[in-house]
């Protein structure tokens, strides 16, 4: 509106408090980057309860009938990556790392990598990879820990058919024939498949945003400690 003494801007204060609010966030965006990164573990742990690729909502590959049987934990419900649920627990519990313009959540569970990515896992300081045919042998350890504990059964390493080798030993029975007990595959590489459960799709990625813009509006409407520029 025009007068004698100029242009008069109708809610310029109203505009100096949403201005300010916006610089607030600017001039430390630390907080709003600590409230993301709380709400991006909400997401991982939704990711994990769905079981599915946070980028391209494809399912998991879900882990086998037999490794599930086997499970050391003896948990995770039948869910893929969940058998004591140490990779999911640590995530959550992670304090997010946040500077002036990122947040970054870490885990220090070593297998992360290979399972977020995939990989193809190969035996570096010896011929086999041993892999765990049943509880026992999964809470062994390692299969060299298993047969040195075990040294008694007379363990012993069988050839398959198709390639690939078996750590055994021969169970006995009084009134029956032995019975051969398989605790280990021996094999040259294991393929693992990408079960990734970081990422931003765009379900994702709405969120944050609405958040973001959420949390822009608050700061606009909030009156600042400074007097309002004449």
């Amino acid at each position: 509106m025009a007068s004698d003494d100029g242009v008069v801007v109708i809610g310029a204060s109203e505009l100096a408090v949403s201005l300010q609010g916006i610089e607030r966030l600017i001039a430390n965006p630390k907080p709003l980057l600590t409230q993301v990164g709380a709400l991006m573990k909400g997401q991982i742990a939704r990711t994990f309860q769905g079981q599915r690729d946070p980028m391209t909502g494809a399912p998991w590959k879900p882990t086998s009938a037999f490794t599930l049987g086997n499970r050391p934990g003896g948990g995770g419900g039948g869910k893929t990556l969940q058998d004591t649920n140490a990779l999911l627990n640590s995530l959550v519990a992670a304090i997010p790392k946040v500077t002036s313009d990122s947040v970054t959540i870490t885990t220090n569970r070593v297998y992360a990598n290979a399972q977020n990515f995939g990989a193809v896992i190969r035996p570096k300081n010896a011929k086999y990879l041993a892999i765990p045919l049943n509880r026992q042998a999964a809470r062994a350890g390692s299969a060299r820990r298993w047969w040195d504990q075990n040294k008694d059964k007379n363990p012993f390493i069988v050839r398959g058919d198709k390639g690939g080798a078996y750590i055994a030993y021969a169970k006995k029975y009084k009134r029956k024939n032995d019975k051969l007990i398989f605790m280990f595959r021996l094999l040259t590489s294991v393929t693992i498949p990408q079960r990734r459960f970081l990422g931003f799709g765009n379900s994702q990625v709405f969120e944050v945003t609405e958040f973001v813009m959420n949390r822009l509006v608050e700061e606009m409407k909030a009156p600042s400690n400074e007097p309002t520029p004449e």
